[in-house]
């Protein structure tokens, strides 16, 4: 994921915790200003919040951030098939190499028939 770091997010903070809430609804311009945050949402429940929302775990709450705040989905999974269909093609590669007569003994050789370190 390519987030850049002046992207701003939604941030969640989810507890059961009364008083936990209490504390960061007093601190929420500050925590805001800190986690870089569009907008501090703080309730007791995970209503309203995306599924596919990143989240952070502390002692006694929860923070999410949504995932689509942070990427360009889109942009992402264009990305992304780039990188597999690059990831494909080295493999057809390196199944050319093996397949090649001409490779795999000469590769062999070098290797030694252990096909690691000698004398461990």
């Amino acid at each position: 994921m390519n987030v850049p770091p002046s992207k701003k997010a939604t941030v969640y903070f989810v507890s059961e915790d009364e008083g936990l809430r209490k504390t960061f609804t007093h601190s929420k311009v500050f925590f805001a200003t800190l986690a870089y945050a569009q907008d501090v949402i703080i309730q007791q429940d995970r209503t309203g919040i995306p599924e596919n929302a990143v989240s952070v775990l502390i002692p006694k709450a929860n923070i999410f951030l949504p995932f689509s705040d942070l990427v360009d989905l889109d942009q992402e999974r264009e990305r992304l098939e780039k990188e597999e269909e690059r990831l494909k093609k080295e493999i057809q590669r390196a199944e050319g190499m093996l397949k090649n007569e001409r490779f795999c003994p000469r590769h062999r050789r070098k290797k030694g028939a252990g096909g690691g370190r000698k004398g461990l």
